[in-house]
């Protein structure tokens, strides 16, 4: 810990109570707060531990962030540093009971990281559950704490023992007793503004579907719009965007664009009216009630084989079934925010009335499709900044290829067995 931030607590107390609160807003960066509750979801600690409190001395959720940082620091057994952000955090006027709460949950991931060195795969879900499930309940809770198992495990080496953890997932262990739901709701009440701010997808699982949006009507009335693609690696996003980007630019709208975790969307201050953003991670910040939601889907054994042909980090991490699950959840967290679902597989055997759809979605029917589609089809791959393209982007260019073709037949089996009812309403089998 930089011994610069334990020095300077006196000195943020007083700006902090002498600041103006317009001051306070300007500075306010509300993408920070959700990387850093996202890092603490998926047991990101050493992310949680590079937090500069410095850069954040203005921001009103600074306790917060000394808080996680601690949490962050009792994962790494880095306890010194842990009790000089916990004693920052108090400092601030943090809530003891959401320290307490933090530090508690801390406990539990690392019971749930002893119990699968030990084998004990029930017990270990169990905590992995309890050390996410802090005022939520049902899927969110699954979601999050099967990524917080998943990097823990990985962490630790213990691949094989994910599987293990995958068939208890998939049994039906969601019922608790009493003694253990009364446990829950006294410890972790002090913290449900912690998971709820910020409309964070797992405490709000609206359904959002609606047959139009006006796109260039919205436009027209002066209102800020985030035309946001997400959805699971690998399914597509990336053509979406760049139907997206292009058909903007040909009807003359104003507009920045780019990957999610590019600088000028971490900023609280907007350049354009209209952003189109491509992202995959959940981000609290870019669901708000001006964003659009377009999620991307595909079928998910392909998602999986794509990524083995690039070579793709985290694949090569987790492995494929694992990466199955990864993905999995991307889409599911995404599926319930989306405005409309854009399917990869149509795109691909019917481009033009794939576009036409997503276009006719957004009210756009000024467009010239043929025209629009032939610039996909030659779009340069050196060019990130604009396009997100790579050269090693795409792993299959003529289509010819499939999951068949790329996994084991090991790995497609049991990707197909764990996800086939995801695979059967989605049309994939």
């Amino acid at each position: 810990m930089n011994e610069k931030e334990g020095a300077a607590i006196p000195g943020w107390l007083a700006e902090r109570s002498e600041a103006n609160i317009t001051d306070l807003l300007d500075d306010y960066d509300s993408g920070s707060l959700s990387f850093a509750k996202t890092n603490w979801y998926f047991g990101e600690w050493e992310e949680l531990t590079k937090i500069n409190l410095n850069e954040l001395k203005n921001h009103p959720d600074l306790a917060l962030f000394a808080a996680l940082k601690a949490s962050g620091y009792q994962q790494l057994n880095q306890i010194e540093d842990c009790h000089k952000c916990l004693k920052i955090a108090k400092s601030l006027g943090c809530d003891p009971k959401l320290i307490a709460t933090l530090l508690i949950t801390g406990l539990q991931n690392s019971l749930g990281k002893i119990a699968a060195i030990q084998g004990r795969t029930e017990t270990a879900r169990q905590y992995f559950t309890d050390s996410v499930n802090i005022g939520n309940s049902g899927h969110g809770v699954s979601i999050a704490a099967h990524a917080r198992s998943v990097k823990q495990l990985a962490s630790l080496g213990l691949i094989p023992e994910v599987e293990k953890f995958i068939e208890v997932a998939n049994r039906d262990t969601h019922s608790l007793n009493s003694e253990q739901l009364e446990k829950s709701r006294i410890n972790y009440e002090a913290v449900k503004a912690f998971v709820t701010s910020g409309n964070s997808s797992l405490a709000d699982h609206k359904n959002r579907k609606t047959s139009k949006i006006h796109l260039q009507e919205i436009l027209s009335q002066g209102k800020d719009v985030d035309l946001i693609v997400a959805g699971m690696r690998h399914s597509g996003s990336t053509a979406l965007f760049n139907v997206l980007r292009l058909t903007l630019e040909s009807l003359g709208i104003e507009f920045e664009s780019g990957y999610s975790e590019k600088t000028w969307l971490r900023s609280s201050k907007r350049n354009k009216q209209l952003r189109l953003i491509k992202t995959h991670e959940m981000r609290d910040d870019l669901i708000t009630g001006q964003a659009i939601i377009i999620s991307t889907t595909r079928d998910l054994r392909d998602t999986v084989a794509s990524a083995a042909r690039r070579g793709w980090g985290r694949y090569n991490q987790l492995g494929a079934v694992e990466y199955a699950k990864f993905n999995r959840s991307l889409h599911e967290i995404w599926h319930q925010q989306a405005h409309y679902t854009f399917d990869y597989e149509k795109f691909v055997t019917d481009p033009a009335e794939s576009v036409s759809q997503v276009l006719g979605f957004l009210d756009i029917h000024s467009v010239n499709i043929t025209k629009l589609i032939d610039e996909i089809n030659i779009i340069p791959t050196d060019n990130w900044d604009k396009t997100l393209l790579t050269p090693t982007h795409i792993t299959d260019p003529e289509h010819s290829l499939s999951y068949v073709d790329t996994l084991s037949k090991d790995d497609a089996e049991t990707i197909t067995r764990q996800n086939y009812k995801w695979l059967l309403a989605n049309g994939y089998v």
